[in-house]
C-alpha cells in the first residue's frame, strides 16, 4: 500500500519548476520597468533578509504581482491574438507553491547579475536601431503560471503604442539540428512524389545493399569474413534486395533468438545488417586496409544513393512541381524559385525557424535572433526571394559530412541575404542503417535583426 501511495502522490502533484528560473524571469521584467531595481542588493550587498531563506526573496518577487505596477500575469488571448492580464490568484499562488526550491541567493548569486545583464541587452537590441526605455514600456506581461506545453515566451513586453514583444529568455535558437529525411521530403516534394524514393528506386537501393555488402566482405580480415557467412552465402552477395538485406539473421538455429556474441565487437548478432555496421563503425579491427574501404565505399555511396536516387528524385520532383518552368541557374548557380516550389520552399523554412502564429524574441548571453510571425511571412511572401541549389560531391572529402547528399537554400528579403540553410543528408544510427536523416545548420546574416525590422 505504501508504494501505490506514493505512486498516487507522484502522478497527482504537478511542479512548476524550479525557483530560480522564476527569479530571473520575474527580475528581468522589474528590471526593464526599473533598472536599479537589484543595487541594493548586488551593489550595496543589502541581502540578510534573504540569507536564512532563499524563498522569502521568491515570495517578494510575487507580491510584485499583486502590487499596483506595470509588471502582471498574462496569458495569450486567442480572440484578440494578443497577450493579455490574466492573473487569478489562486492559480498564481498555486504556481508559486509548487515551484522546487532551487534558488540560494547565496550560491545562486551570479543569476541575479545575469538578469541585470540580460535585461540590459534586451533595452539595447529589442527594437533593433533604438534603445528601449522604461518609459517606452507599459505593461509586461509573465506568462509563467499561464503557461501551456509548446510555449517558449518568457514576458511579453507591451509598448506605449501597443506593440507587444513576446521574449524567450536565456533561450538558444537552435542553430544545428536534426530532421528525418522522410519528414523534410514531405514537406519539400508532397507526400506522392516522397513515396517514389523507394517505390521507384528499388534497383538502385539493391545495387546500393550489394556494393555495401561486397566491399565490407571482400575487404575483411579473415576472421570477421567467418562471421559474415553464418548469415549470408558470399557467392549469392548481388541477390540480395534491399528489404531483405535488413531480414537476413543467423543462420545457424541456436542463435535464432538472442544471436550469436561475437568476441571482437563485444555483442551479440541476431541480424545481419547490425553485424554490418557495426564491422564498418570498427575499420581497424576489421580490416586490413581502412581507408581502402571507406574510400571505396564513399564513392559508391556518392554515386548511387546520392546521384542516382537522391538527385535524381529531386529533379523529377522539381520539374512536376514547377511544371513548364524551365529549371535555370543564376550566376552563383542557385535556382530561383517560384509558385509553388516558393511555397514548398518557405514551409521548410518555416519549420526549421519554429516559426508560431507569434512573433518571438530569442535572447540568450551571446545572441538575438528576431523570430516573426507567420502572418507576417504570408504578407510579405512576394517579398521574400528564395532560391535553393542541390548538388553531389563526386570529388571525395575528408569530413564525413561532405560525402552527404548537399542541399542549400538561401532566403533573401529587400534584396539583402537574410539566411542560408545548409542541409545534408545521410544515415542516422550507423551506416547502412536503413534510417536517412538531415543535419541541418540555420546560418542568419549579420544584419537580420535590421532587415526583419525594417520592413515590419
Amino acid at each position: 500500500m505504501r508504494w501505490i501511495k506514493d505512486y498516487k502522490l507522484y502522478t497527482e502533484k504537478k511542479s512548476s519548476g524550479n525557483s530560480s528560473k522564476v527569479v530571473t524571469q520575474l527580475c528581468v521584467g522589474m528590471l526593464l520597468l526599473n533598472p536599479s531595481f537589484l543595487d541594493k542588493i548586488l551593489d550595496q550587498g543589502q541581502k540578510s533578509r534573504y540569507t536564512e531563506n532563499s524563498l522569502v526573496f521568491v515570495n517578494d518577487l510575487r507580491n510584485l504581482l499583486f502590487g499596483n505596477n506595470r509588471l502582471k500575469v498574462g496569458s495569450f488571448d486567442k480572440e484578440s491574438s494578443r497577450f493579455i492580464e490574466q492573473n487569478e490568484l489562486s492559480v498564481t499562488n498555486s504556481y508559486f507553491s509548487d515551484l522546487t526550491d532551487g534558488f540560494d541567493i547565496e550560491k545562486d548569486w551570479n543569476k541575479l547579475t545575469k538578469a541585470r545583464n540580460l535585461s540590459r541587452s534586451i533595452q539595447d537590441k529589442l527594437l533593433v536601431d533604438e534603445k528601449l526605455t522604461p518609459e517606452d514600456i507599459k505593461f509586461i506581461y509573465w506568462i509563467g503560471p499561464n503557461k501551456e506545453r509548446g510555449d517558449k515566451e518568457d514576458l511579453v513586453i507591451e509598448l506605449e503604442n501597443g506593440d507587444q514583444f513576446p521574449l524567450a529568455l536565456n533561450s538558444k535558437m537552435n542553430l544545428s539540428k536534426t530532421k528525418s529525411f522522410n519528414s523534410l521530403l514531405d514537406m519539400l516534394i508532397g507526400e506522392e512524389n516522397s513515396e517514389k524514393l523507394f517505390s521507384e528506386y528499388d534497383g538502385k537501393w539493391d545495387k546500393l545493399v550489394q556494393e555495401w555488402t561486397r566491399i565490407i566482405y571482400e575487404n575483411a580480415k579473415s576472421d570477421i569474413q567467418l562471421h559474415i557467412e553464418k548469415f549470408i552465402d558470399p557467392d549469392r552477395i548481388y541477390s540480395i534486395t534491399w528489404e531483405g538485406y535488413f531480414n537476413y539473421k543467423h543462420r545457424d538455429k541456436k542463435y535464432q533468438y538472442l544471436g550469436e556474441y561475437i568476441k571482437e565487437f563485444d555483442k551479440n548478432f541476431l541480424k545481419l545488417s547490425k553485424l554490418m555496421t557495426t564491422i564498418f563503425k570498427n575499420p581497424e579491427i576489421s580490416f586490413e586496409n581502412p581507408q581502402v574501404v571507406i574510400d571505396e565505399w564513399n564513392e559508391k555511396k556518392t554515386f548511387i544513393l546520392n546521384s542516382n536516387i537522391i538527385e535524381h528524385l529531386f529533379t523529377e520532383s522539381f520539374m512536376e512541381i514547377m511544371g513548364d518552368e524551365e529549371i535555370e541557374r543564376d550566376s552563383e548557380n542557385f535556382i530561383p524559385s517560384t509558385g509553388k516550389m516558393k511555397e514548398r520552399l518557405m514551409a521548410v523554412i518555416l519549420d526549421i525557424l519554429s516559426a508560431k502564429e507569434i512573433e518571438l524574441n530569442y535572447f540568450h548571453s551571446n545572441h538575438f535572433y528576431k523570430i516573426p510571425s507567420r502572418q507576417f511571412f504570408r504578407d510579405n511572401f512576394d517579398d521574400f526571394r528564395i532560391k535553393f541549389d542541390y548538388h553531389v560531391e563526386l570529388t571525395q572529402e575528408g569530413e564525413e559530412d561532405k560525402n552527404d547528399s548537399q542541399f542549400e537554400i538561401i532566403m533573401e528579403l529587400d534584396s539583402k541575404d537574410l539566411l542560408n540553410l545548409d542541409l545534408r543528408t545521410g544515415w542516422s544510427g550507423g551506416e547502412m542503417s536503413g534510417n536517412l536523416s538531415t543535419k541541418i545548420k540555420l546560418d542568419f546574416s549579420d544584419e537580420y535583426n535590421l532587415i526583419i525590422k525594417n520592413h515590419q
